[in-house]
C-alpha cells in the first residue's frame, strides 16, 4: 500500500545509479574497513573518507527527495545486506542492482540483522557532516 501524495523515489533506475556512484567512489563493499562506511575512523584518511561518503549520501537523498542521509545510508548496507527481510520487493531491488553492478558480491548478499540498525546511523552520520561543507544542492 502506498502512502497518499508521496512518489515512489527508490526505483530501479533510482538504486542502479546509487550503487554505481557508490562503487565508483567509494569501491566495492568486500572493500570497505567498516560494516555500514567504506573507511576507518582510525586513521585520518579512513575518517576523511567517512566523511565523504555522509557527504555523498545527504547530496543524493536531497537529488532523489529521500526524507534524510540516513535513509539513502540505510538503503546502501542495511536494506541491501538484510536476509531477514528477503520477501521485500525493495530490497530485492536494492540487492539485484548492487549485484549487478559489482558492489556487492553473490556470496555477500542476505547477510545482516534487520534489527540491529549501526548505532552510527543516527548520531554519527550526522556529526560528520557537522564540518562538511554545505551542498549547493539544496
Amino acid at each position: 500500500m502506498t502512502r497518499p501524495n508521496v512518489r515512489p523515489i527508490w526505483s530501479r533506475a533510482c538504486l542502479d545509479l546509487l550503487f554505481e556512484l557508490v562503487k565508483k567512489k567509494f569501491g566495492a563493499y568486500s572493500e570497505w574497513a567498516g560494516e555500514c562506511v567504506p573507511g576507518d575512523d582510525d586513521t585520518v584518511d579512513g575518517h576523511r573518507t567517512n566523511i565523504e561518503y555522509a557527504i555523498f549520501c545527504r547530496d543524493f537523498a536531497k537529488l532523489v527527495g529521500a526524507e534524510s542521509v540516513n535513509a539513502v545510508g540505510m538503503k546502501i548496507v542495511r536494506f541491501t545486506l538484510n536476509k531477514n527481510l528477503h520477501g521485500n520487493a525493495s530490497v530485492a531491488m536494492a540487492t539485484a542492482s548492487a549485484l549487478e553492478c559489482g558492489f556487492l558480491k553473490t556470496s555477500e548478499a542476505w547477510v545482516g540483522n534487520p534489527y540491529s540498525r549501526p548505532s552510527w546511523y543516527s548520531t554519527e552520520m550526522d556529526s560528520l557532516l557537522v564540518d562538511a561543507p554545505q551542498s549547493e544542492a539544496a
